[in-house]
């Protein structure tokens, strides 16, 4: 597939921020709600919990636009996504079945006979953050049917879906379940597949035009920054008054299926867009990261519970020096690990990611 600038930037920035995300939110757990630990976590969380959003837009992006044959799609895509998967994810039950023999001085290859690998990957019980895999195999299966879909559609049409989409997101809300019968839910529209749609929506049309004159003669750049500034405020100020509210830490607004979360990774995803970095380091840098991403986040958690081990968490000297110097170190060693791990003989530009 033919490489788009600005769709690997905003990968690089997605795989950057679900690394911020999984190191900020410990902080946010763990603190209590006011205190200037909880803030600095909060906002390094708020910021970056679209990120996962943005890879299924960029998977509606890139394969909603191009013309798709079932089976030669399927095979690619799932051969792509599930043999680093099943690599990757055994080197999780390897790495907790050495330490628990060492532990309890067992034998290694007795336990790792006995570790159930297979009824753990299916039932996501090896690293949450493996949900994502799961997901987006899921959605492989079904974008052929909206890829045929969309093809034939109109703009109004497709309008017509993002807006019920956008609907099931707002009465995702607490105030709007306890008064909406489930009967009445719009469910056949819901869920991440509107996400697949956005993102094509989006990489095909630009929103400030769709909106009227008035915005199309806004500074693109500026217009979208604001949108995700904006966005980003309602998860910090949202996530705060509706955990006072209820006494203790709500995760409403960290939501991935929430409305503020949403316009977040429109602001992020069209900023992107219309961004041209000049920097030759930092295009150079993010020509050569964008690949192994995938690789990234299947193996990042791994490589935080070892930076842990060594005293180096979202906590190391203040967290707001922790957070971002764990997610750059983690980020850094995470790629050195998925490219290593590509220069193997025969198979491993396949077990990479």
């Amino acid at each position: 597939m033919k490489k788009i600038d600005w769709i690997s930037n905003t990968r690089v920035f997605a795989t950057l921020g679900i690394i911020l995300l999984h190191i900020a939110a410990i902080v946010v757990v763990r603190e209590p709600l006011s205190t200037t630990n909880w803030w600095i976590g909060n906002v390094f969380d708020s910021m970056v919990r679209c990120s996962t959003t943005l890879f299924f837009m960029i998977t509606g992006a890139l394969f909603l636009s191009k013309d798709i044959e079932i089976l030669p799609f399927l095979k690619k895509r799932f051969l792509r996504i599930v043999i680093p998967f099943l690599f990757w994810s055994f080197m999780y039950v390897v790495n907790d079945t050495i330490f628990d023999s060492i532990r309890n001085d067992s034998n290694f290859f007795i336990n790792i006979w006995n570790s159930n690998y297979w009824g753990k990957l299916f039932h996501n019980n090896i690293a949450l953050h493996f949900w994502y895999v799961l997901s987006v195999l899921g959605l492989y299966l079904f974008i052929p049917i909206i890829n045929k879909w969309i093809k034939n559609s109109t703009v109004k049409e497709i309008l017509y879906f993002l807006s019920i989409w956008i609907i099931t997101l707002i009465i995702n809300y607490s105030f709007f379940k306890e008064r909406i019968s489930n009967d009445l839910k719009p469910v056949y529209f819901s869920g991440y597949v509107g996400y697949l749609v956005l993102g094509y929506f989006l990489y095909k049309f630009d929103l400030r035009e769709l909106l009227g004159k008035r915005f199309a003669k806004l500074d693109k750049k500026l217009f979208y920054f604001t949108i995700f500034l904006l966005a980003w405020l309602v998860t910090i100020f949202g996530t705060y008054f509706i955990s006072l509210k209820r006494g203790g830490f709500s995760d409403v607004y960290y939501g991935r299926l929430s409305i503020n979360v949403m316009f977040a990774a429109v602001g992020i995803f069209l900023f992107m867009k219309f961004w041209n970095p000049k920097n030759k380091i930092f295009v150079k840098t993010i020509n050569f990261t964008f690949k192994y991403c995938y690789g990234i986040y299947l193996v990042h958690v791994l490589v935080l519970s070892y930076l842990s081990r060594f005293g180096m968490t979202g906590y190391f000297i203040h967290p707001a020096i922790g957070i971002p110097l764990t997610t750059i170190t983690c980020f850094g060693i995470s790629l050195l690990l998925v490219f290593l791990v590509n220069k193997l003989p025969v198979v491993g530009k396949y077990i990479s990611g």
